[in-house]
């Protein structure tokens, strides 16, 4: 059996794989130590994402090395893999994360794609129909513009906005929300042209959306775009990458 984790600024996800999908979750690293405690499958590979620091990794490798007797891979960017071509003249100063993004898309997909990963970060990757990655995009998510806006301003309660999301806000946690919503709104709006542009000479073009705000940004697509929702591209990119110890 092989369990799969993909760390996050956030969240650390996992689903154990048997060969198929057994079961899957999310939790917080400071609940990694209870969350083992339940953990009693053979376990015979761990892959894993993470876009946390050299130290964060070793210690969760460490931890995962002596709870399951597993050393645990960690994938890598590369410059070419699974088909997809990195445009990166350094590859590995690409987040890991967007690149088992492309890397599953085009697995599924083998076609012109923009992949959009809305987290906590909005990235956006643009592929050719010849599976060149050809240049991304990267802005803060829907929940980080509000964090990092309300942070800097006293006594403003994330959870207390009023007013209405996208005519405006009656308070200053509800103007921030509007904002938010309006760059949301946005990038909706402009995923339909990035798909035209992509288009190879059949005019075929397709768009993948995935990440925690995917169906937040969903609500704003123009009405009849065609998207598909794969909730699960990171892990799913895992098995196509270079995996290593660290």
């Amino acid at each position: 059996m092989r369990l799969e984790f993909d760390l996050g600024n956030t969240f650390l996800k996992w689903r154990l794989m048997n060969p198929l999908r057994v079961s899957g979750g999310q939790l917080l690293l400071a609940e990694l130590d209870a969350w083992l405690a339940q953990q009693y499958q053979a376990i015979n590979e761990i892959w894993i994402s993470s876009v946390a620091s050299d130290s964060l990794n070793h210690q969760l490798a460490d931890r995962l090395q002596l709870h399951f007797g597993v050393t645990p891979e960690f994938a890598r960017v590369t410059k070419e893999a699974a088909g997809v071509v990195n445009a990166y003249a350094d590859p590995e100063r690409m987040g890991v994360d967007r690149w088992l993004v492309m890397l599953a898309a085009w697995d599924k997909l083998g076609c012109a794609s923009v992949i959009v990963d809305a987290g906590s970060a909005i990235n956006i990757e643009r592929i050719s129909a010849d599976g060149h990655y050809l240049g991304g995009t990267i802005l803060a998510g829907y929940q980080m513009q509000q964090r990092t806006l309300l942070g800097q301003t006293a006594r403003v309660r994330f959870d207390l906005s009023t007013g209405d999301a996208l005519q405006g806000g009656v308070d200053t946690a509800g103007c921030v929300a509007s904002g938010a919503e309006l760059v949301l709104r946005g990038v909706a709006l402009q995923l339909a042209d990035m798909l035209t542009e992509l288009a190879d000479a059949a005019g075929r073009s397709k768009l993948v959306i995935t990440g925690g705000d995917a169906q937040h940004l969903q609500a704003y697509l123009p009405q009849g775009l065609e998207y598909q929702h794969l909730p699960e591209l990171v892990m799913d990119g895992l098995g196509l990458a270079k995996r290593e110890p660290i």
